[in-house]
């Protein structure tokens, strides 16, 4: 049970380590949406997308594509729902 809740957190602080590079913020909190950052477009969209797909080890969909507009928190969500532990 351990090890997974730290496989949680090492996976949720290396989330927010991509969201910060890709982005170029220092400070970040659960509740941001990502679509409300400056750095949002398109085309950071598909990076981020295909940046998890490698970090993570998981598939996300055309149609799931939408959840990378919400918020950090929910995005953390719907990567621990894909991960195999």
């Amino acid at each position: 049970m351990l090890e997974i809740q730290q496989r949680k957190y090492d996976m949720r602080e290396t989330f927010l380590e991509i969201i910060k590079e890709l982005f170029e913020i220092n400070n970040i909190c659960e509740s941001t949406k990502l679509e409300d950052l400056e750095n949002w477009n398109s085309l950071n969209q598909i990076n981020l997308m295909i940046i998890l797909e490698e970090a993570f080890s998981i598939k996300i969909e055309v149609d799931e594509m939408q959840i990378l507009k919400k918020n950090i928190k929910e995005i953390i969500s719907f990567i621990d729902s894909k991960k195999c532990y």
